[in-house]
């Protein structure tokens, strides 16, 4: 018996099951360049903040604000002292909840 199109039930059968085949391959891909997207969004946005941070900090070296919330992402912001010159780090979780930190030393 063939449908509207002309084609048999069994071909359709075969053409939605390549058609699903392609459909659960491509989605996972798509789905990992998004997630890669947002980590890289979200980078950018720390770089963003340490630079800030480094700007005030040799006129006031003292950390504004030690938490910044963005998308449900938690950025924390911290002075490490070191031998003659202050490094200032951004640490947040990414989408995969892997540990980030980007650091920028700063002069006293």
């Amino acid at each position: 018996m063939r449908n509207c199109k002309g084609l048999f039930l069994g071909e359709t059968m075969i053409g939605l099951f390549i058609l699903s085949i392609a459909m659960f391959t491509a989605f996972p891909a798509l789905y990992h360049v998004n997630v890669e997207k947002q980590n890289l969004h979200l980078e950018n946005f720390a770089r963003q903040i340490l630079q800030n941070q480094m700007t005030r900090w040799p006129n006031n070296p003292i950390i504004q604000n030690h938490q910044i919330s963005k998308n449900n992402v938690i950025f924390s912001i911290e002075a490490k002292d070191k031998i003659r010159f202050h490094t200032l780090c951004v640490s947040w979780k990414n989408k995969r909840s892997q540990p980030r930190q980007v650091c920028g030393d700063v002069s006293p």
